[in-house]
């Protein structure tokens, strides 16, 4: 919707997603918004309207931020714009800030994943090590074709906050994901998640102030459905963990909002468009109104 008044939107997928999972959520989010908006989605490269890279292993953060920099710039999109960063995909979007001020208008975090993730007491840097290892193997079961029978078991039987990603699924996604490609890209993003940290602390130790003013707001999903989630944690002590570890996306500006949803799974909250386009109503409220025609 080029004709649209409000400051366009550039959607930053989270980890494993494709734009077969994220198209219908945007078409959602575009209802909800209930009037015209210009929206551009990014995907990391793997499953969807995308090639594979030729080289798993040189995908990194650098290489991220520079791709979504030449994304926006093809798409000849309005500048600034509001980025929306999903999951893993906050940490990308936390970044293009911070590098690019000037291109943005307005951040909203959708219980983005913690820059602290990989950092000593952490009690989730673990799992996703192993499910790095894990993806790999996975992706050379999945080239022979065996994984696909198991993605109907993985939609209906999966427990836990794993499960919970294949329930807010369509069957086809599911299926989707179970293929050589999509578990090599999973794979790739564990990988590359591992120098986004740094590469935010690095840019705010050159730079601390002139993001600062860009309205923010962060989005955090408390509910843990196992009682001990990782790491030995409680549940209790999970939702700590993850409340206070959002509070580094906040401290770095002096315009931002926290919503605590004590009441949402991480992924209830990712798939809840309502919930997304109201939180980018309330970040339009901050924008100056010469953005805002």
């Amino acid at each position: 919707a080029p004709e649209s008044k409000l400051p366009p939107i550039v959607y930053v997928s989270g980890m494993g997603l494709s734009m077969y999972f994220v198209k219908p959520l945007l078409l959602k989010f575009v209802e909800y918004m209930d009037e015209p908006v210009e929206i551009i989605s990014f995907d990391p490269p793997g499953y969807g309207a995308s090639e594979p890279p030729n080289d798993w292993d040189t995908e990194n953060a650098e290489s991220q931020r520079l791709l979504l920099r030449q994304v926006i710039a093809k798409s000849t999109l309005r500048k600034p714009f509001i980025l929306l960063g999903a999951s893993a995909g906050g940490l990308l979007a936390h970044l293009y800030c911070l590098t690019y001020p000037e291109d943005v208008a307005g951040i909203i975090l959708t219980d983005p994943t913690p820059s602290t993730i990989f950092e000593q007491g952490s009690p989730i840097g673990k799992v996703l090590n192993r499910a790095c290892i894990q993806c790999g193997i996975m992706a050379r079961v999945a080239s022979w074709g065996f994984l696909r029978p198991l993605s109907f078991l993985l939609h209906h039987f999966s427990t836990g906050d794993v499960g919970d990603i294949f329930r807010c699924s369509h069957p086809g996604y599911t299926a989707l994901l179970m293929t050589h490609t999509m578990l090599q890209k999973l794979a790739s993003q564990l990988r590359y998640l591992h120098t986004i940290p740094d590469c935010i602390s690095k840019q705010l130790h050159d730079d601390a102030t002139s993001h600062r003013n860009i309205p923010l707001l962060v989005l955090s999903a408390l509910n843990w459905t196992k009682k001990r989630p990782y790491g030995g944690f409680t549940r209790e002590e999970m939702s700590q963990w993850w409340s206070e570890s959002h509070q580094f996306f906040v401290r770095n500006s002096d315009n931002a909002g926290f919503i605590p949803r004590t009441d949402y799974t991480h992924m209830q909250c990712i798939v809840d468009m309502e919930l997304v386009a109201n939180a980018t109503k309330a970040v339009l409220t901050q924008i100056h109104s010469e953005i805002v025609h």
